[in-house]
């Protein structure tokens, strides 16, 4: 009995090291998949791009009525093997309606703890009230809420506002930011407070199927980071292009451009950068999107994925 103790020890974590995190998880499976232009001695785009085995970064799992299950996440800014998990988020529902988050991060080499669990919480007509975040200590296992009030520790509560409709993230006494939807739930003004002042504020108007935006800051520092922001939308109120841009320091100007499937989900995403000279774009980098599915992509199911993310 000793024996076989021992050799469970030994086995099980295996068991987790070797666990394949993508088996029996819903019948919808999104992929994107980044490739970036490789940089000459200028730091010019050549026409070579990186990841030639189109390993993907993410890979989203959906039910057959298009709700998120679990989103895999590939590599980091530390790690770029692209074959290695970094985290993973599971979702759980109360019918349509997504009540728990749980989000696990990798230690070493595929071993997975629970770091944060998101629950939402809604009143008795089902509309949504907040969103709290707890934590877990890896090392003692414990389950713990963290106190708001103690800014040395990460807390995020969203409190969901009804008039007008928006949301307020708190991150501690005097700390939260604040963001208002229109009536297609479109984001159309944020704005953080910290300390109790004003730090910045970004807000916007619509021209038919373009939002127009601006952000300035609010608090002492040489450098200026004020921009405009622009997004285009087709006639299904899906963005197609969005664009920044510094009217103090041109260089850093970019934009994004989506290519759409027939069904509405993205195809692909181009990203640009300003050139050396100020005066056109360069294509640095590109998404290709790809989908996996097992079941009919109706409109339903695509709205819902959509509103999944």
């Amino acid at each position: 009995m000793r024996h076989l103790t021992v050799l469970l020890l030994v086995i099980s974590p295996l068991l987790l090291f070797s666990q394949d995190f993508t088996k029996n998880v819903g019948v919808i499976e999104l992929q994107s998949i980044r490739h970036n232009y490789i940089l000459d001695n200028k730091d010019n785009p050549t026409k070579q791009i990186d990841n030639k085995a189109k390993h993907p970064f993410e890979k989203a799992f959906y039910d057959k009525d298009g709700r998120v299950l679990r989103t895999i996440y590939y590599g980091d800014m530390h790690n770029e093997n692209l074959q290695e998990v970094d985290y993973i988020h599971d979702y759980t529902y109360e019918g349509n309606i997504r009540t728990r988050t749980q989000f696990r991060f990798s230690k070493t080499n595929n071993a997975f703890y629970i770091k944060e669990i998101l629950k939402t919480t809604f009143n008795k007509t089902g509309q949504k009230l907040t969103d709290s975040t707890f934590y877990i200590n890896p090392d003692s296992a414990s389950f713990f809420r963290l106190n708001l009030g103690h800014r040395s520790k990460t807390f995020i509560a969203y409190k969901y506002l009804t008039n007008p409709n928006q949301r307020q993230a708190i991150y501690g006494v005097g700390d939260s930011i604040i963001q208002e939807y229109d009536s297609f739930g479109r984001l159309k003004a944020e704005k953080q407070i910290w300390g109790g002042k004003l730090w910045w504020e970004w807000d916007s108007y619509f021209i038919e199927n373009q939002r127009v935006g601006k952000f300035q800051t609010f608090y002492k520092r040489d450098d200026n980071y004020t921009r405009n922001t622009f997004d285009w939308f087709n006639n299904d109120s899906i963005l197609v292009l969005s664009e920044i841009k510094y009217p103090e320091k041109p260089e850093l100007n970019k934009k994004e451009v989506y290519t759409l499937f027939k069904n509405g989900l993205k195809k692909q995403t181009d990203y640009y950068e300003m050139n050396q000279d100020e005066t056109n774009y360069i294509l640095t980098s590109f998404i290709k999107h790809k989908i996996k599915t097992k079941v009919p992509l109706t409109k339903e199911v695509v709205k819902n994925m959509m509103n999944s993310d």
